[in-house]
This record gives structure tokens, sequence and C-alpha cells, in this order.
């Protein structure tokens, strides 16, 4: 067992390719320490595609959740990735 001081890693993702492999880079350094990861999804408010729309707080629980899901994915890859 691996011994760290890291209790928690914090990644931001705002949905960019970077930020995407930031986020499968976050995952398996968590499951490598058995930290708790934090996920923040950021969103630029000043973005062309977003100051045209009104951002309600059911599209916010959409993203959120269509999030969740695709974290759910990558960890269930990853940690079948790490069973080989």
């Amino acid at each position: 067992m691996i011994h760290s001081a890291f209790k928690a890693i914090l990644v931001g993702n705002d949905g960019t390719p970077e930020a995407e492999r930031a986020v499968e880079v976050a995952i398996s350094l968590a499951q490598s320490l058995r930290a708790k990861l934090i996920v923040l999804r950021v969103v630029d408010r000043q973005a062309p595609s977003l100051r045209r729309k009104v951002m309600d707080w059911r599209r916010l629980r959409r993203a959120r959740e269509r999030l969740k899901e695709r974290l759910h994915r990558k960890i269930q890859a990853s940690a079948h990735l790490e069973s080989k």
C-alpha cells in the first residue's frame, strides 16, 4: 500500500480535450494513491456559446449528470485497465 500525504485531488474540467486528459490523469492518480477525487466543472460565462443562452438550473443539473456519467465510465475503464 502506498502511503501518501494526498487525501484529495482537485481537478478542473472546462470540457476541452486538455481538461478531459487532466481528468483521466487525476482519476489514475487518485486510484493509485487511494485519494478522494473532486472534479470541478468550470463554465466560462463569457464564451460566445453561452452569452446568447440563459443558464438555468435544469440545464446545469443535466450538464452535471452528463459529467458524472462520463466520469463514472472513465473510472470504470481505468479500473478495468489496472486489473489486467
